[in-house]
């Protein structure tokens, strides 16, 4: 079938909890060009739906401050402590994988 807009999914997260919407805007800024835009990438970059899980707590010093070794920026100087925090909570909502 035919793949989930970006926007389907930001209408189910604001149904949900309406919070998830400004973490999804974030997602969609600073992450889709690499992790897909429903955090589904392939490839060598990895699929963010089950990553976020695997990681927990790691995951957002990993985010702020990049990860060695790979192609990932940290974006500690563009995006705030909470607003990594709302990147995560709107990943964990998504299904995973």
């Amino acid at each position: 079938g035919d793949a989930i807009t970006p926007e389907a999914v930001k209408a189910i997260m604001a149904a949900r909890d309406p919070s998830l919407v400004r973490g999804a805007d974030l997602y969609h800024a600073y992450c889709a060009r690499c992790h897909g835009s429903n955090g589904i990438a392939g490839g060598v970059n990895p699929d963010l739906r089950d990553r976020v899980h695997a990681l927990g707590a790691a995951f957002d010093p990993v985010v702020r401050k990049g990860l060695a070794g790979t192609s990932m920026p940290g974006f500690g100087n563009r995006l705030a402590p909470e607003d990594v925090a709302e990147i995560r909570r709107y990943l964990m909502a998504l299904p995973r994988p």
